[in-house]
């Protein structure tokens, strides 16, 4: 081999098809990624409307595979009824605000409170370039991991 590549496979073109997951990266309504999948719904009806869409929101996405992306015909939001499934988050700490009490991991932001378990110190622990372990869930707009526990690896 003179060269290796890591990623998504590539999938082929096909007229119908379909993802149900979270949303892991969002632009906006119209441009966002569910499960690794590039999704473009510039076209696409929104039976739920569009303000329910974010990052970490569960959603099915009906239409079309071209190029690598879904083109999506119809995008629903999936019943979280029973609310989010809990996140877990590896990495090192890329930027801290104290004041706010949220950190930032592999482009996720992360928020600590009073609540939060720090099962290897404190709260003074967390700092850039630190290796952490968070659990927690998904806040109520989608655009950060509210902390139930972490662990700071020393």
């Amino acid at each position: 081999a003179t060269a290796l590549a890591v990623g998504q496979p590539v999938q082929e073109d096909r007229d119908v098809a379909e993802v149900e997951g979270r949303i892991t990266a969002f632009s906006s309504p119209t441009e966002f990624v569910v499960n690794g999948l590039p999704v473009n719904a510039s076209a696409a009806s929104f039976p739920d409307g569009r303000a329910g869409l974010a990052r970490g929101v569960e959603v099915e996405v009906r239409g079309s595979l071209r190029g690598g992306v879904l083109v999506a015909d119809r995008v629903a939001l999936e019943d979280d009824s029973d609310g989010p499934e809990p996140f877990e988050l590896h990495g090192s700490i890329d930027s801290v605000n104290v004041v706010a009490t949220r950190f930032v991991v592999r482009g996720v932001t992360v928020v600590w409170s009073a609540a939060t378990r720090f099962d290897s110190g404190s709260a003074t622990d967390i700092r850039a370039g630190r290796r952490v372990e968070v659990k927690g869930r998904l806040s109520a707009d989608g655009l950060l991991i509210e902390a139930t526990s972490v662990h700071v690896e020393s």
